[in-house]
């Protein structure tokens, strides 16, 4: 990001880049991910819900979504007595050797 404003004006720094998606994530407007071993990544606020798969040898994020998590995670949460909410699924990976 800081790369791609420096392109429009020469003159934004870094701390100018954190200062802002700090505000935006105080807004609401922009969640902030902090994945184990990596820099934070930064997603809009109104993208639809999705899990994460990190692959912990490359870096990679991979996104995705599962409507069979969705419906087992709301059913753990039920048998608990609990209705879900929100939820964060960070599932930290390996590719598998071919």
């Amino acid at each position: 990001m800081h790369r791609r404003a420096k392109e429009i004006d020469a003159t934004v720094s870094l701390s100018t880049v954190y200062r802002t998606l700090s505000a935006l994530e105080q807004q609401g407007v922009v969640h902030r991910h902090a994945f184990e071993s990596a820099t934070a990544r930064f997603e809009t606020a109104d993208a639809p819900h999705h899990d994460h798969l990190i692959d912990i040898d490359t870096g990679a994020v991979i996104e995705f979504r599962s409507d069979k998590i969705e419906q087992l995670q709301a059913e753990i949460a039920a048998e608990l007595g609990y209705d879900l909410v929100r939820h964060r699924l960070e599932l930290y990976c390996r590719k598998r050797k071919t």
